[in-house]
C-alpha cells in the first residue's frame, strides 16, 4: 500500500466516515491539533524522569487517539468501523494523577516563568497546544455537537500538564521563578 493517495492534492481530505471536507475545516483543525499534541505527549513520555508519569503519558496518548478518531467522524451512522469512546473513568484517572502529583508540590501562589528546564518547557508547550485544541473543539462544538467528555478530558489534560511541569521542576532540581503581575493595593 502506498503512503500517498493523491486524493488530497486539491486541498480536501476524507474523514473516517468517508465524507470529503476541506483541509482547513475546523474539524480537521481540531483533530490535527490533537495529533500535534499527541506528538508532544510522546516526547514527554520519552523524557520525563518518572516511570509513573511515563505510564500516565502513554495512557494519554491512547486517549488522544480516541479523541482524534471521534473528531474525524461527521456522521457516526455512516461509519463502517466500531469506534472507541472516552469514559468518565479516563477523566477520573487524570484527576487522580493530578492530585497525586500535587501532594508533592508547594501551593502555587503566582505566575511561573516557563524556563526552569528543557523538560519543563516541553510540558508547557504541550499544555499550550492542549489549550489550543480545547479552543478548536469549542469552535467545532458550536457548529456540530461534540461529546462533552472530550471537552472535559481536554480541559483536565491541560491542568495535568501544568501540574506535571511543576512536578518535573522538582524532579530535575530546577527552580520555579514566580512573578507577580498584580500588586495588592492598601
Amino acid at each position: 500500500m502506498k503512503i500517498y493517495t493523491k486524493t488530497g492534492d486539491q486541498g480536501q481530505t476524507s474523514l473516517i466516515d468517508n465524507q470529503r471536507i476541506d483541509k482547513d475545516d475546523i474539524r480537521v483543525e481540531a483533530y490535527g491539533t490533537a495529533d500535534e499534541l499527541n506528538a508532544h505527549i510522546a516526547l514527554l513520555a520519552c523524557t520525563v524522569p518518572d516511570i509513573n508519569c511515563q505510564t500516565t503519558l502513554q495512557d494519554i496518548e491512547k486517549n488522544l487517539f480516541v479523541i482524534q478518531s471521534q473528531l474525524a467522524i461527521k456522521d457516526i451512522s455512516q461509519c463502517k468501523w466500531s469506534m472507541p469512546y472516552l469514559t468518565n473513568e479516563k477523566i477520573t484517572a487524570l484527576e487522580t494523577a493530578i492530585d497525586k502529583l500535587q501532594t508533592q508540590l508547594q501551593p502555587n501562589k503566582a505566575f511561573i516563568l516557563l524556563d526552569a528546564h528543557q523538560i519543563v518547557a516541553q510540558c508547557h508547550i504541550a499544555r499550550t497546544i492542549c489549550r489550543r485544541l480545547e479552543r478548536r473543539i469549542v469552535s467545532l462544538h458550536k457548529i456540530e455537537p461534540i461529546d462533552s467528555l472530550i471537552l472535559k478530558y481536554i480541559n483536565r489534560l491541560s491542568d495535568f500538564l501544568f501540574v506535571l511541569a511543576r512536578y518535573v521542576t522538582v524532579l530535575v532540581h530546577a527552580k520555579e521563578t514566580e512573578i507577580t503581575l498584580i500588586q495588592p493595593t492598601d
